[in-house]
């Protein structure tokens, strides 16, 4: 006796409980922006402690956040390399990560020359 209907609504408004656009038979129904929810007392949903007057339904209503259209051209699955040149000088990181490392080096040169 748990059910699960979805109807559309009308100007914003979802229809009454009891309407006849909520059709059990076709559960949740896609473009559909109203729910109903129909949980059996003391059925598998109803988590209460045996109180036939109460049901305590730990579920809650889910936000869409938007669809991820996936709008690349390649087959890459996410990675991919680029075969256009690019120009070194526009590449500031590459440029930080040459000058870390000739940092290092001209440390370890240091120490090796301060101890002999």
């Amino acid at each position: 006796n748990n059910k699960l209907a979805s109807a559309a609504s009308v100007g914003g408004v979802c229809p009454a409980v009891g309407n006849v656009a909520y059709d059990d038979a076709l559960g949740l129904v896609e473009g559909d922006d109203c729910v109903r929810l129909t949980i059996e007392e003391d059925g598998a949903y109803d988590l209460d402690t045996g109180d036939a007057t109460v049901i305590e339904d730990p579920g809650g209503v889910g936000v869409g956040v938007g669809v991820f259209v996936d709008t690349r051209t390649s087959g890459t699955s996410g990675c991919s390399l680029s075969s256009a040149p690019v120009n070194p000088q526009e590449r500031a990181d590459w440029w930080l990560l040459a000058g870390f490392i000739a940092w290092l080096g001209s440390n370890v040169f240091r120490r090796k020359n301060a101890r002999t």
